[in-house]
């Protein structure tokens, strides 16, 4: 009884060990032939303002100059009447050329026109105290005089500007910048003589030409510098070049201009953070920057639907910032969208949600 029941127990263990493998078998059949759902993050879209900020940094340069090139010298300098720093009037003396030719010229005119006036004030004396009926012989004596006065006022108005020109003046009320006799620089090229500058200053800035079209005069400005941390200053966009001209970097830069309000105390020639708000739309769908998916030159969206699958729709694209971005159509408030979609995840695959923002 014992030896026909051990083969009997034998085979059934096999048959058994057996139907378990099948099981497993037919298990991994089915697992594969439908794998599990992918797991996404998903964001609600809701509606928001969104703003189209332009970042640029720029330095602070006058509004008014004057600079004295030595090309526009006629004489050598010789003599210099201001310093560095010094605040000067328009018309105030900068620095003297070399006037002595001028300046004989000056009295030179100065002597002959004495002279000629003196000689047509005897005459007239003379025609006054002749008789009535002599008179009229002055009369062609007395019109050589005048013409010889008038020629010599004029050629003294001409020496007094000739010698004038030997003065360098101030065109405009502000600062001495530079102060440079020799007008050469270290590296023995030319440079300015003189520098004066105006109180009023701006923020040049240069652009992408992406970001200039956005721009244009009367925007607000944000102004920071890393010198005058936690302080900030409002300026505006009072200039936009019609025009874009290559960088040292060879991309496409347009100049811009900020103004800087008079309290400002950032120094001329010192770095500035420009801040620029070009667009604000409230009420604006805005999605994660990472929820887009580009499909040819078309972006789009995976949105979730009710039976946790998700479906592919297409989107126009508004204002765009470094995190979001507006959709201008194929979104509704309340939508779900797919953050970071998976490389693998296709419309109509069901998904499990693991966060819902």
């Amino acid at each position: 009884m014992d030896m026909e029941t051990a083969p009997r127990r034998r085979r059934r263990r096999v048959a058994a060990w057996t139907t378990m493998a099948v099981v497993v078998v037919v298990a991994a059949a089915v697992w594969l032939l439908h794998p599990r759902p992918l797991r996404v993050a998903v964001q609600t879209v809701r509606a928001e303002t969104i703003q189209d900020k332009t970042f640029a940094s720029g330095d602070v340069k006058p509004l008014q100059r004057q600079v004295v090139e030595p090309t526009q010298l006629t004489s050598p300098l010789v003599s210099v009447a201001v310093t560095v720093g010094e605040h000067v009037q328009a018309g105030a003396l900068l620095g003297r050329m070399n006037d002595t030719a001028q300046a004989a010229a000056l009295s030179a005119a100065e002597t002959a026109l004495t002279e000629a006036q003196a000689a047509l004030k005897a005459t007239e004396q003379q025609a006054d105290a002749a008789p009535p009926a002599y008179r009229a012989q002055f009369t062609g004596t007395l019109a050589q005089e005048r013409t010889s006065v008038a020629q010599a006022q004029a050629q003294l108005a001409q020496a007094q500007a000739a010698e004038d020109a030997t003065r360098i003046t101030a065109t405009l009320t502000g600062t001495v910048v530079l102060v440079n006799p020799d007008g050469i620089a270290p590296d023995g090229t030319e440079a300015p003589v003189f520098e004066v500058v105006g109180s009023a200053k701006q923020v040049v800035l240069d652009v992408s030409q992406v970001d200039a079209v956005h721009l244009h005069t009367g925007l607000a400005a944000q102004l920071t510098s890393d010198a005058y941390p936690n302080h900030s200053w409002r300026g505006e966009v009072t200039f936009v070049a019609p025009f874009a001209s290559a960088s040292g970097s060879g991309s496409n830069q347009v100049e811009v201009h900020v103004s800087m309000p008079k309290d400002c105390p950032i120094p001329i020639g010192y770095q500035v953070n420009v801040n620029i708000v070009s667009q604000t739309h409230k009420g604006a769908l805005v999605v994660p920057y990472d929820a887009l998916v580009q499909s040819g030159s078309q972006y789009g969206v995976f949105v979730l639907t009710q039976d946790h699958r998700v479906r592919w729709t297409s989107v126009q694209l508004g204002i765009t910032t470094d995190t979001a971005v507006e959709v201008t159509s194929g979104l509704r408030a309340g939508d779900a969208v797919v953050v970071n979609p998976p490389s693998n995840l296709h419309a109509g695959d069901k998904v499990v949600v693991t966060s819902h923002g």
